[in-house]
């Protein structure tokens, strides 16, 4: 059994002007990512695990002042339509169904993003409790993908944690076998 600790980036400056682009946390992000360090404390990690992008790790540092969280790439955020934004409110049932048609154009399908998480979550180690800070749309696929509900998540707030606990060999086959 593997549990998984899921933390969504604090507010970053990116998510404020609407640009989504790579930057720092924002005022009230830091005192999000600050808050966090209380419900963290005491908490026992085998891993700590963080996306590369900036507001992902500041979050980690802030949250864990000391620790040196494991960059991992596959944490990304999703590398979705190129210059579009997606308003978190359009994740609705029918944009991922639109999203399996072939014609959408996309720098990362979303069966490829499926498989991307998946693949990571395989990777961790049998037994460990793994604490990752990542974002969006990774937190939603990682619960819906390893958990039991099996649905996506309504709303993935900044700085909140969703545990999941999962067995590798119970997992369904990944997207596209």
């Amino acid at each position: 059994m593997i549990t998984l600790k899921l933390v969504r980036h604090a507010e970053s400056l990116g998510n404020v002007d609407g640009s989504q682009a790579d930057t720092e946390l924002s005022e009230r992000g830091r005192g999000q990512a600050e808050r966090l360090r209380e419900t963290l404390d005491g908490c026992a990690h085998d891993l700590i695990v963080s996306s590369p992008l900036r507001r992902a790790l500041e979050t980690a540092q802030l949250a864990l002042p000391g620790a040196e969280p494991r960059i991992d790439a596959r944490l990304g955020e999703w590398a979705r339509l190129k210059d579009t934004y997606i308003d978190p409110v359009e994740l609705t049932p029918e944009f991922f169904s639109a999203l399996s048609r072939e014609d959408t154009p996309r720098e990362e399908s979303f069966v490829d993003f499926q498989r991307r998480i998946t693949s990571w979550a395989m990777s961790l180690p049998d037994g460990a409790c793994v604490l990752a800070f990542t974002h969006y749309a990774v937190v939603r696929e990682a619960v819906r993908a390893l958990g039991s509900l099996r649905r996506t998540l309504p709303d993935v707030p900044h700085c909140e944690v969703f545990e999941v606990a999962f067995d590798r060999t119970a997992l369904d086959d990944p997207p596209g076998r």
